[in-house]
């Protein structure tokens, strides 16, 4: 009887220090990663449909002469093409809900594909909605030889 509940003793400890599968549990940036889900962004971009595979935005503060500046940061690229292509947008002085010319430096868009890249001189990316933890709009730009339109946002900001 001694032996089984030693047995039955060490096949408990040995299920309580059983490793967990997948990545480790560490706190994320994202408070709530439940709306990883709602990352989504896509564009027509020279006719062609564009969507993205993976979508990542940050709100960058900085501090010059007394004054402190939000920055908003989106990079997204779809994988599923011959070649990636990625979509990276800065904003300086961002605000939360406006449109925000395509201006560089301040403000630019940059489209990359087959390891080029074509670097906005003009267009928009329109803020609708900036929540605490989405931000959603739309957003269009010429590239060089690229015109990207019907660009639209869903993107989780921590």
């Amino acid at each position: 009887m001694k032996k089984i509940g030693i047995v039955t003793l060490i096949f408990l400890v040995s299920l309580a220090c059983k490793k967990a599968k997948g990545p480790a549990d560490v706190k994320s940036a994202q408070q709530n990663n439940s709306l990883d889900s709602a990352t989504l962004m896509s564009a027509t971009i020279n006719g062609e449909s564009w969507k993205t595979d993976s979508a990542f935005s940050y709100r960058v503060n900085t501090s010059t002469n007394d004054t402190t500046t939000t920055n908003l940061m989106v990079s997204a690229t779809n994988y599923s093409g011959a070649a990636p292509t990625t979509i990276v947008i800065h904003v300086s002085g961002y605000t939360g809900v406006n449109e925000y010319r395509i201006d560089p430096p301040e403000n630019n868009a940059t489209y990359y594909a087959n390891n080029r890249r074509f670097y906005a001189t003009s267009g928009w990316f329109n803020v609708l909605k900036d929540s605490a933890n989405i931000i959603t709009g739309t957003f269009s730009f010429n590239a060089d030889t690229i015109v990207v339109t019907k660009g639209s946002f869903s993107l989780v900001a921590p």
